[in-house]
This record gives structure tokens, sequence and C-alpha cells, in this order.
């Protein structure tokens, strides 16, 4: 079980997910890869998206990440990954910032998602004692 926020950047406060998280979560997938894997969060449409774009991403490799956003989005249209979760994803995957720049070009032409993340950080920023705290 991974436990952290759903906030897409990390202000030092807020418990979001390390590095390592995203880690054990890819690691913990690729132990699963011949049978189903079950992923979720209490929303689910940023924390257990931005595993989900990871999984996806490794399982269809290298210069994939736009594919995998897509097959994110087939499975959960709602989804608006988590950007510390997908940053950390990139790094451990070594894309080269390729998996943030797949969400960012989906975001570019989808103006809705660009408003509900805008809404999640703004509510963040009203009542940020609703949050667990590192």
């Amino acid at each position: 079980m991974l436990d952290f926020e759903d906030v897409d950047r990390d202000d030092g406060f807020i418990r979001v997910a390390s590095r390592e998280q995203v880690a054990a979560a890819l690691t913990f997938a690729r132990e699963q890869a011949t049978g189903s894997l079950l992923i979720h969060c209490y929303h689910g449409v940023g924390r257990s998206a931005a595993i989900a774009l990871a999984v996806l991403a490794d399982r269809l490799g290298p210069g994939s990440e736009d594919e995998a956003m897509n097959q994110l989005l087939t499975i959960r249209p709602e989804a608006t990954p988590n950007l510390v979760v997908v940053s950390h994803a990139d790094a451990v995957l070594g894309r080269g910032g390729s998996l943030l720049h797949a969400v960012a070009g989906w975001e570019a032409r989808t103006p809705e998602a660009v408003r509900l993340r805008a809404v999640r950080r703004t509510f963040v920023e009203r009542h940020p004692e609703l949050y667990a705290r590192r």
C-alpha cells in the first residue's frame, strides 16, 4: 500500500509520493505481469491513474508514452494523472521527460483536464489542513 496525497506539487509540507514508492509500485506490477492488476485510490483519477500510466508505459516500453496515455484514457477517461507520481515514474523508467511530455500533450488538447487540475490545486491551497503532513 502506498500512502501519499493527491497533490501535483511538492510544497515540502504535504505528504506526496516518493521516488521509492513509485519504484516499489513498478516492481510489484512487474511481479504481476502474467495476471490482472487492480490499481486504485480514493477518487480513482490522480494517484492510481498515475501509477497505472507508469505501469502501462513500463509494459509498452520506451517510446510508447503517448500510447500509454491513450490506453490509460481508454480505461479511465476521467483520469488526470498525479504529476508528482508521473515525474518520479519518468525518472525511474529512464524516460527523460517523455512520460511528463505525454501528459502535458494530452492536457494541451483537453481543457477540461486543465480545469480539473486547477480545481484540485485551489482546494489544496484553501484547505491544507485536510492533507496528511510529512
